[in-house]
């Protein structure tokens, strides 16, 4: 490891209180175990510290939330305001070499302080912005959609580099603004196999059961509504739900609704640090979500490389990447169209025949070869040790 200098400023400007962000987190450290000096600046939250440490970089918490809802526009621009006047004189007070501006949404302040400080910076895109916004009445109506394209458009291009979560995103954003983008999957450390049991145990399931596992967000286009109803048709699996969101108290309703409590688990938020032992006591991962938006149709989820790394053969909408990593290193099993339960709930079926006749000893090993090929392609590809040197290389080239 090199000598530590901390003559180097790196500032990372996330809008989140930083109490979990894997990707944020792994990449200040991995800064930080390089040499530089690195702090994020986040949200401020009663409960959590102004300046904190942890694992070698410091976290500055300098910037109220804005509670103001959208329809009180004077109240919302001013909460808005204030915010990226606090941000700007702590980034500027700090005096970085360097910003790396955490998604779009951070890039006008990124820019702003940028400017002010004579430095450059640097877009972590972890999706396109402005089409997720699509998925709400409010945030994909015309005047919010031009806010934030014009936005894109005048800023992204004078980073001084643009990294990304995927190929077919990372494709899109060179051909929007006519740069050179970097690609960085969303992937975690290396982790040994934690077949514990614990996720069996907490929900009194038996080693014989088939358990098809959701870890995510619970918000609007990821097609979980037709995940659950999935279910209502398949007696040999279970299906359980770890996750959070604006979406939760809806499928708690629709589980109740369906009379689905013994078939489908709602086990809420998990702490990010337990995500892996439970994958590893599941027989299958699945990420669903609709096609309404193109920022869904390139998306790259996390808890793909998730499930790869507990073992954990995929089911999976068709999607650009992950028909290009489920089905194309036959990890699992992609379906199509995006929405439709008749075909989410057949792929379910085909993938739960597979796991039952491996456990019953009636197959010749499909569901076993899926299994240690998902485990290979984390440990060999899809892992932070093997993909840190992309970010470390970025700055090396921006810093020079």
């Amino acid at each position: 490891m090199p000598t530590k200098d901390l003559t180097t400023k790196i500032a990372i400007l996330v809008f989140g209180d930083l109490v979990s962000d894997p990707r944020v987190e792994r990449e200040a450290q991995a800064l930080s175990e390089a040499g530089y000096m690195v702090r994020i600046f986040a949200l401020k939250r009663s409960d959590l510290p102004e300046l904190e440490q942890r694992h070698g970089f410091e976290i500055q918490r300098c910037a109220e939330f804005t509670t103001a809802p959208a329809w009180r526009l004077l109240k919302k621009w001013t909460q808005l305001k204030k915010r990226r006047r606090d941000y700007k004189e702590a980034l500027t007070s700090w005096r970085p070499d360097v910003i790396q501006a955490c998604d779009v949404d951070t890039l006008a302040i990124a820019d702003q302080a940028a400017t002010l400080l004579d430095i450059p910076y640097i877009l972590d895109a972890h999706e396109l912005y402005s089409d997720r916004l699509q998925v709400s009445k409010w945030s994909g109506s015309w005047p919010v959609q031009f806010f934030w394209k014009h936005l894109e458009n005048r800023l992204i291009p004078k980073a001084a580099r643009v990294l990304t979560v995927s190929e077919p995103l990372a494709a899109i954003l060179e051909k929007r603004h006519g740069i050179s983008v970097i690609v960085q999957h969303n992937v975690p450390p290396l982790a040994p196999l934690m077949v514990t049991g614990r996720l069996r145990r907490e929900l009194e399931l038996p080693d014989s059961e088939i358990i098809v596992l959701y870890q995510g967000v619970l918000n609007a286009g990821r097609d979980l509504f037709h995940m659950v109803k999935a279910f209502k048709g398949e007696p040999r699996a279970h299906l359980v739900i770890q996750g959070f969101g604006a979406l939760s108290d809806e499928i708690e309703a629709l589980i109740a609704r369906e009379e689905l409590k013994e078939r489908v688990r709602f086990m809420g938020r998990v702490p990010a640090a337990d995500l892996h032992e439970y994958a590893c006591d599941a027989t299958f991962g699945i990420i669903c979500c609709d096609d309404l938006t193109l920022h869904n149709r390139v998306m790259a989820p996390n808890k793909l490389f998730g499930y790869l790394m507990a073992g954990l053969p995929v089911i999976a909408t068709r999607m650009p990447f992950l028909q290009q990593v489920v089905e194309g290193e036959q990890v699992g099993h992609c379906f199509e169209p995006a929405g439709d339960l008749k075909a989410l709930t057949a792929a379910v079926s085909e993938m739960v025949t597979l796991a039952v006749e491996e456990r019953d000893n009636l197959s010749g090993g499909a569901y076993k070869e899926m299994s240690t090929r998902a485990r290979q392609l984390a440990e060999q590809r899809y892992n932070w040790e093997a993909e840190k040197h992309i970010l470390l290389d970025l700055y090396k080239e921006v810093l020079a």
